[in-house]
Parts: structure tokens; sequence; C-alpha cells
């Protein structure tokens, strides 16, 4: 809203909102938003994965760089939005709802499939912890090794 406040009416033009370009027919756009957001999805996933605690290390740059090539690589054809609510404010301001679902199916489904795949077919098994012996609480409370302020 402050951006078409402050921004001259010859200026306006569309406030970078998503729009498909002409020659892409609403089916491509749902395609081309289905992949943007599976792709985006599976790679979150991959990298906060509790069972892949070394992923963590690239998480920002790995998700950073899945964004930063959907958007260079799409955004001719879509405007890459990626994102529905991101979508929602900019179409919001300028008044221009065609095509809009576009950008809530894909990136929507997108990312419930891509769930789903990581999820049933590449999550990292659970990894198996075993107790040191000599280490339960029971244990410990046996041996007088449990809460030391107890005068027990």
């Amino acid at each position: 809203a402050m951006a078409k406040f402050f921004t001259p009416e010859d200026k306006v033009g569309d406030l970078g909102a998503t729009l498909l370009n002409p020659s892409i027919t609403p089916g491509q756009g749902v395609a081309i938003e289905f992949m943007l957001g599976f792709v985006l999805v599976f790679v979150i996933f991959g990298v906060i994965d509790p069972n892949k605690p070394d992923a963590k290390i690239v998480a920002p740059l790995a998700i950073g760089l899945t964004v930063a090539v959907g958007h260079l690589s799409c955004i001719d054809s879509t405007g890459s939005s990626m994102n529905p609510a991101r979508s929602l404010g900019s179409v919001a301001m300028i008044n221009k709802w065609d095509n809009h679902w576009v950008y809530w199916v894909g990136p929507c489904m997108g990312g419930i499939v891509a769930a789903i795949l990581y999820q049933f077919v590449l999550s990292a098994p659970p990894q198996e912890y075993s107790q040191v012996p000599g280490e339960s609480s029971t244990e410990m409370k046996r041996l007088g090794k449990g809460n030391e302020n107890s005068n027990a």
C-alpha cells in the first residue's frame, strides 16, 4: 500500500505483481509454480531433517540458492511466486485477479507432494540412541548419585 501511495501514477506499473506471461497458459503456469514449490519445500525438508544434523550447516545457503535459481529461471514466465501470500499482496494492490489461482494451486500442491515424497521415500531413518549402562535415573538414585541436595 505504501509503495503504491508513494509511487507516481505513471510509474506504478504492476508493483512487482506475479502475473503470467501472455505466452504462458494457466495450466503451464500451474506446472511451473508446482515445480518451484516442490523444489523449494523438498530442499527445506532435506536441510532441516533432524536425522541429518550436518545438513543444518548449509541450510541457509541451500534454501537461498534454491529461491534465487527459481526466481532467475522462471521470472519471465510466471513471475516465480513460490509463495501465495507474496502474490496476494501485490495483486490486491493493483486489482488484477486474472489467473491468481495459479499462484495458490501450483506452489501449494508442489509443496504437499514434496512433503509426502520426502517423508515416505527419502527421509533418513530415525537414529537409535542407546542409554549408557548405569546412567538411568533409577540406577543413579540406587547408587546415591541422584539429587545431591536430598537427605536420603
